[in-house]
């Protein structure tokens, strides 16, 4: 079980930069891009659920990548919580597995590591 809402994912996205900035890492500009767009897969749930919400959405996402791990965005309330204690979780595997089959059907990368913490 992970902090649910987007939460953890916005979070991961963190990674996707740090991976970017390792020098050789990527082969080319198609590594890249693909690199983005498995970002912003990652921040999608949680700027949908603040838009929705009447919130701008990547506020939200920019606030939430600065909390603390288990701190997130409850949109029901309009504030930041521990989303643990809230009961706002989400099973790991729900929003693992779509991810890794994505990533290994189109083979962009080894992003396997990343989620290794679900």
């Amino acid at each position: 079980v992970v902090p649910g809402g987007g939460t953890t994912m916005a979070k991961l996205s963190l990674m996707i930069d740090e991976i970017k900035e390792r020098d050789g890492y990527y082969q080319g500009r198609e590594e890249l891009q693909g690199a983005d767009i498995v970002q912003r897969s990652l921040i999608a749930p949680l700027k949908l659920i603040a838009d929705n919400a009447g919130v701008e959405g990547e506020v939200i996402v920019e606030k939430v990548k600065k909390l603390p791990w288990q701190e997130g965005y409850n949109a029901m309330a309009n504030e930041y919580v521990d989303m643990l204690d809230m009961g706002i979780i989400d099973p790991a595997k729900v929003g693992f597995l779509p991810r890794l089959v994505a990533c290994e059907a189109i083979d962009c990368f080894d992003l396997s590591y990343l989620f290794c913490c679900f």
